[in-house]
């Protein structure tokens, strides 16, 4: 039989699984099972449980088929070939395989779901038992019973995911609920013997074929006790009491296992504990900063060797002492109202919750203070706050840091100082600059000889050149102090280009250069910038341009770069033909006090800050200075500046009169001026024009003649003995008297330092006329506020 069993089964191939679930499908099942077992005749129970499964009919083998697989499998899959659970899965898979009918009936099925689906099954499958069994037995209201608890087994099946999902058994609470309501209202209707019988016979159909799973044990939960004699109570069957024997000493040997594994794996945690524990200490013992940890109550319990080599105790020494008491005077140790120790540094920063790095100092063994950066971090140890402090010495940093400071006082103070001087040199130098221009000036007025007009335009021109140098010291020491001030105001860029280049012509003209100008047709006339910086670039560049060429042209050219609805961006560019700079020229031709070379300072004079005030000017402005150039070639200095657009319609501007047309209209004017030569020139400036002038040497004097006179202006010089012009000013202001309050006063000052202008416009002056004066300016000025009574542009 087994040769003809093994023949048949060698191949799955040689199976017909058809759906039909007959006797033929039934009995190539048990063939199957009987061809994978090693030795059935040594065993003697399966040969007797498969004589007894042939007797049945076909409709009755059935009923039998789960506890005979199952029997079968035990003994299978405890042979050599089955060792790992995937071989067992393996075997499962290939029975369901081979038989889907049979594997896929409700009674096989639930053999290999999971343990947590299998318990609620078998629960399921013996209910729906008892409800087919009780249905014929059972009144109306136990009907009721029955269908209700068919929608909940119906809804269970439908939805696995719930059986997985309720591992604290609720749902078989649930069916328990139904099967002792089910027995009581069959007792009720048929009598509690035929109930009693009802629920063994069940009963003992799930044991004859499920008492070997491990979740059997479960279907017990779900019985009412009564409904089982007294025999199924106390053994339940006594091979399912022997199998759950066997199965309680095979967990035994696993408990014992695991608890060898539990043992294990915990040495292996101690070893790596004790192992991370000297780690932890080899890296607090060579920290470079000493490390200091005490508990809640301030006590400490950790101490480094750095904190000995810092701190000067020695660990014996300090293990167990408070350490508010000795090395963190400044620490507070108290406690919350919860008992939670709340600990608090220098009364204000708590470090219960959060880390906290600060300075403070700490205190050497011998008295003395350690300039010291706290790191501080709090540590829940086993529900107990400890605190771990990392000290640093900074007492070196902190010194360095007030050097420094210091350095930056006495730096600050000096630039003060220097800007003090250079105010200072400032107005000593422009006073008797102003003499030289301003004598200059009048001598060209009165008719010189050919032979005085060429030295005195000499005179006029080194005067001239003095103040320009001056000028650009000045505004290159307001750039690096920062203080240059941009405007924003809208201006005709046409008209102050066009005013660049005729300030230039002469210069060029007298080198026989021709100097051109190209302007984009599209530029608008008026554009809001400061026009004052641009005034300044170009004249740097166009001045510079005629300078280093001999021959040739000079081309200044402005185009659109960029047109958007609200701003423009013009690209300006002066081209020349001159002596050209060299690539290696080029890298220090914009550092300050820089030229090109030795020989071209001899050559051709200058402080060499025009270029590097250009630069730093158009930096301020977002934009860069760019040059192209070849040695011998000339050299191109281009720009792009973006300026906002603007509708405004600017006055013309100037006063277009002629200089044989100047008339004050015999206006009163007192000049105060203590310089007799500056003094001199005002007058004569102002004699010319036809004003009556009075003077003063000083503020008091300023005072008394503004009592006793009507004046129409005042030029009023800043610095004078015993009252200066800024407090006399002040005074005039507060005199109760509409007049003074409205007197213009025009600031007469060498000085050009921004604070100083600020200082005239908060005394109350009306403007500022900076020395040497410039009279073309000067006049326009006092006709301004005399007659046409304009605010001051020129700050």
């Amino acid at each position: 039989m087994l040769k003809r069993l093994k023949k048949i089964f060698r191949n799955k191939s040689n199976f017909n699984n058809t759906p039909s679930f007959g006797d033929e499908q039934i009995s190539r099942f048990v063939s199957y099972l009987v061809y994978n077992v090693e030795d059935i005749e040594s065993d003697s129970l399966l040969k007797e449980r498969i004589r007894e499964i042939n007797k049945l009919d076909p409709e009755h083998k059935k009923n039998f088929l789960p506890g005979l697989y199952l029997l079968f499998e035990r003994n299978i899959l405890s042979g050599p070939k089955y060792t790992t659970e995937t071989d067992k899965e393996n075997f499962r898979k290939d029975f369901c395989e081979r038989f889907p009918n049979i594997s896929n009936s409700p009674e096989m099925s639930l053999l290999f779901e999971e343990k947590l689906i299998q318990e609620k099954l078998l629960c399921i499958l013996f209910l729906q038992k008892i409800i087919t069994n009780s249905a014929s037995q059972i009144d109306s209201q136990g009907k009721n019973q029955i269908t209700k608890a068919t929608e909940f087994i119906e809804s269970l099946i439908s939805d696995k995911k719930s059986l997985k999902a309720d591992r604290s058994k609720k749902i078989i609470g649930k069916l328990k609920s139904f099967t002792e309501s089910i027995y009581s209202e069959l007792t009720t209707s048929a009598g509690k013997k035929t109930a009693s019988e009802i629920f063994q016979g069940v009963y003992n159909f799930m044991a004859d074929n499920y008492r070997l799973l491990d979740t059997f044990q479960d279907v017990v939960v779900v019985i009412p006790q009564q409904a089982l004699n007294e025999q199924q109570l106390s053994m339940l069957s006594k091979k399912h009491i022997q199998n759950l024997l066997i199965e309680k000493v095979g967990n035994l040997e696993a408990v014992n296992n695991r608890l060898n594994e539990e043992i294990a794996e915990r040495k292996k945690v101690e070893s790596a504990l004790k192992d991370s524990e000297q780690r932890l200490a080899q890296i607090i013992g060579s920290a470079m900063d000493a490390v200091v940890i005490f508990n809640g109550s301030g006590v400490i319990m950790e101490w480094n060797k750095q904190a000995e080599i810092l701190l000067g105790y020695s660990k014996e020494d300090i293990l167990g002492k408070q350490v508010n008491e000795t090395i963190l005077p400044d620490i507070e140790i108290t406690k919350k109202s919860s008992g939670e120790p709340l600990v608090k540094i220098m009364d204000q920063y708590p470090i219960n919750s959060h880390n906290l790095r600060i300075e403070m100092n700490s205190i050497h063994k011998s008295g003395y203070n350690i300039e010291s950066e706290l790191s501080i971090s709090p540590v829940n140890y086993y529900g107990e706050f400890i605190f771990s402090v990392f000290i640093r010495d900074i007492t070196q940093r902190k010194q360095y840091e007030r050097e420094i400071l210091e350095a930056k006082d006495k730096a600050e103070q000096a630039s003060i100082s220097k800007a003090q001087f250079l105010s200072t040199m400032s107005h000593e130098i422009r006073t008797p600059l102003n003499a030289v221009i301003g004598i200059s000036n009048l001598l060209l007025n009165a008719n010189p000889s050919k032979e005085q007009i060429e030295d005195l335009k000499i005179l006029k021109f080194s005067g001239e050149n003095l103040l320009a140098i001056i000028n650009d010291i000045l505004d290159f020491n307001k750039i690096d102090a920062g203080k240059i001030e941009l405007e924003k105001a809208p201006f005709n860029i046409k008209t102050v280009i066009n005013g660049v280049k005729s300030s230039l012509s002469t210069k060029a003209y007298q080198k026989d250069l021709p100097l051109i100008l190209y302007l984009e047709d599209n530029i608008p006339d008026v554009v809001v910038g400061d026009s004052t910086r641009l005034t300044q670039i170009l004249t740097n560049l166009i001045s510079n341009a005629i300078k280093f060429t001999q021959t040739g042209s000079v081309t200044i050219s402005v185009v659109i770069n960029e047109d958007t609805e609200d701003n423009i961006k013009l690209h300006f560019s002066v081209k020349d033909t001159g002596i050209g700079i060299s690539d290696e020229e080029q890298e220090k031709i914009f550092e300050s006090f820089s030229q090109a070379s030795s020989s071209t300072t001899r050559k051709y004079g200058g402080t060499g800050l025009g270029l590097s005030i250009c630069k730093k000017l158009l930096e301020l402005q977002g934009s860069e200075l760019k040059l192209e150039s070849e040695k011998g070639k000339g050299a191109d200095f281009h720009f792009t500046l973006e300026f906002g657009k603007s509708d405004v319609q600017l006055a013309p501007e100037g006063l277009n009169i002629n200089d044989d047309k100047k008339d004050l209209r015999k206006a009163k004017i007192l000049v105060a001026e203590d310089n007799k030569v500056n003094l001199l020139i005002a007058v004569k400036y102002l004699n010319r024009w036809n004003a009556l002038v009075d003077t003063a040497e000083d503020g008091n004097e300023v005072l008394e003649k503004c009592k006793k006179n009507d004046y129409d202006l005042i030029l009023m010089d800043l610095q004078m003995p015993d009252m200066d012009g800024i407090e006399a000013t002040k005074l005039i202001r507060g005199m109760n008297n509409r007049k003074f309050q409205s007197l213009p006063i025009i600031a007469l000052t060498a000085s050009a330092m921004t604070e100083v202008k600020r200082q005239v416009l908060e005394a109350g002056m009306n403007d500022f006329a900076a020395k040497p004066l410039n009279p073309e300016l000067l006049y326009e000025k006092i006709y301004n506020q005399i007659y046409e009574n304009k605010e001051s542009l020129s700050f």
